[in-house]
């Protein structure tokens, strides 16, 4: 552990000299060189320092201000490409002590303006090369370190970053840190810490494609004695991802072969004990999220977002329940879409799109669990539509084939170890209105299925699903849009199912089917060719995605289930 700075004082000599100081100093060059493999050189360059100490608050408080108009650093090496990196900033800081007493840091601001940096493509590979895996050690008490160092850790510290560039890859208007910090006052055994983050203006690019875009970020977070609250907020937020240039970039810069290595699994261990009593509340709120995904030249785009998305958690200890803490969380995303080959724009509320696999308008998730009994899980959906293509299956197989290119990246051998499945139950009731499902083949046929409503229930002891207004239909997708109609405005269907209700129990293994309603149902060859096209192109899709040795796996391992029991009313 680090010394302790308890009873430490600043020397009265200290505080006579701050007293009367000024220092400037016109240029201050300084270099580093490492003589070990691999050899780097540090070159450093400071501008205009001005140093100026003062007695402030009837001689109870120190201030120092250090002034630096422009500094330059280098990073060097024996190469071809002998400059690594490069970076220009000025610097404004201010520091505050307590002058009478034992030592205290009371204020810290730390401000730098004009950043500019350069990294060059031999910086990544010396990273690589300087990069050594540590060796396994005990964990320091962070308790012990932050008691021993509590009186240097600034009462008030203040990281303000105005003004980023980073040349041919980011810009940065603002970042902002903040921290509060108090020490622990005995019977308390936490500090209380403040921490404010603000992110304003963040661009990332590569040539002309832009990477990221962030106009406003902020997060922040207070730790009391046995509380933490935590508050999160984003708004406006674009990522674009090309797989071929990103994978191609980490696998020119980042990527070191790695032998074939076996990884145990750890047992849980106690670094989540600490949270045991305590209470945690948690509110983060995001608008105006937008993703776009482009795996490769010959697949479609796919763009995703949502345009509101907040999230509401709490979590109080409990003396009472010997399982674990009493929790709430609530969720609400409005107009969440996935759109392939299309624009960024949210598509309309009543009509669909072609080429749009998911959208949902309204969803509400509440979740709980009380003192006593289980879990309970209450969900509300409006205006939900999937559409399957084979546009879509194109995409899917496309991102398979990105996750193995990672997966190929670091190749980890996991130890196969038995472990103990965790019975847990939640009781669920989920209410989703007004949805469209479209199952397009490849024959420019389209078959809609129409739900004006439907109910789900989980219990412990069974599941119940109930359907309202379910309504199959054929069609082909000649508009630009299909305009989502009622089931009973729907006047050409071949299958028409007013009410079903079906139960399953869980301890018999029975199903129990209801119709309270009439069903029409109209067959033909044309309808079962098109249904037999779409169950191919969805095995073809399987196929692709699920290796032959995990089919035979799952094969192989499927245990024999009791006979299950039907009954139709």
């Amino acid at each position: 552990p680090p010394p302790s700075f308890h009873n430490q004082r600043i020397p009265p000599t200290v505080i006579t000299f701050a007293q009367f100081m000024a220092v400037d100093i016109h240029s201050v060059t300084g270099v580093f060189l490492w003589t070990e493999s691999p050899e780097w050189l540090l070159h450093m360059t400071l501008t205009d320092i001005h140093i100026d100490g003062s007695i402030l608050h009837s001689s109870r408080s120190l201030l120092v201000n250090i002034t630096v108009r422009s500094s330059s650093a280098k990073l060097l090496r024996h190469a071809a490409d002998a400059c690594l990196a490069e970076l220009s900033v000025a610097l404004a800081a201010e520091a505050t002590f307590v002058a009478q007493g034992p030592l205290s840091l009371e204020e810290v601001y730390v401000g730098l303006e004009h950043t500019k940096a350069v990294i060059n493509d031999g910086f990544y590979s010396f990273v690589q090369e300087r990069h050594k895996t540590e060796p396994l050690s005990s964990k320091p008490d962070l308790a012990i370190i932050v008691q021993r160092l509590a009186p240097i850790i600034p009462k008030l510290l203040t990281l303000k970053l105005e003004d980023a560039l980073l040349q041919d890859m980011a810009t940065l208007q603002l970042f902002q840190f903040k921290t509060k910090f108090t020490p622990a006052i005995p019977p308390a055994t936490w500090p209380q810490l403040g921490v404010e983050l603000k992110v304003t203006g963040f661009h990332v690019s590569k040539d002309t494609c832009k990477l990221l875009i962030l106009d406003k970020l902020s997060f922040d977070a207070e730790v009391m004695e046995k509380a933490i609250i935590v508050q999160f907020s984003l708004k406006n937020l674009l990522v674009s991802y090309d797989h071929e240039n990103v994978y191609s970039w980490l696998l020119t810069h980042l990527h070191q072969p790695q032998d074939l290595q076996e990884v145990e699994d750890e047992e849980e261990v106690s670094d989540w004990e600490w949270l045991q009593g305590v209470e945690l509340k948690g509110k983060a709120e995001l608008l105006n999220v937008t993703t776009i995904l482009r795996l490769s030249q010959a697949s479609v785009d796919a763009v995703s977002g949502f345009n509101h998305l907040k999230v509401v958690c709490t979590c109080n200890p409990s003396t009472f329940n010997a399982e674990g803490h009493k929790y709430t969380a609530e969720l609400l995303m409005e107009s969440a879409w996935c759109r392939l080959n299309s624009g960024q724009d949210a598509p309309p509320g009543k009509s669909h799109i072609w080429g749009t696999p998911l959208y949902l308008g309204v969803t509400l998730v509440n979740l709980r669990r009380p003192l006593t009994g289980p879990a309970r899980l209450q969900g509300m959906l409006d205006i939900v539509r999937a559409e399957w293509s084979p546009p879509l299956a194109s995409f899917l197989s496309h991102a398979a084939s990105c996750v193995k290119d990672y997966q190929s990246l670091r190749r980890v051998q996991q130890s196969s170890r038995s472990s103990s499945a965790m019975n847990l139950h939640i009781d669920t009731t989920i209410n989703i209105t007004n949805t469209n499902a479209f199952f397009i083949a490849d024959k420019k046929v389209c078959i809609v299925v129409r739900l004006d409503k439907m109910l789900v229930d989980s219990r412990q002891v069974k599941l119940s699903v109930t359907l309202e207004g379910a309504k199959i239909m054929s069609l082909s997708p000649t508009k630009a849009q299909f305009t989502c109609l009622r089931s009973e405005e729907i006047k050409a269907a071949c299958c028409h199912v007013k009410m079903v209700r079906a139960e399953w129990h869980r301890q018999d293994n029975m199903w129990l089917v209801e119709l309270t309603e009439e069903v029409d149902t109209v067959w033909s060859p044309n309808l079962h060719l098109k249904l037999l096209t779409l169950f191919k192109e969805m095995k073809a899709l399987r196929n692709t995605l699920v290796s032959p040795e995990t089919v035979v796996s799952e094969s192989s391992t499927m245990t024999e289930s009791p006979p299950r029991k039907l009954q139709v009313k």
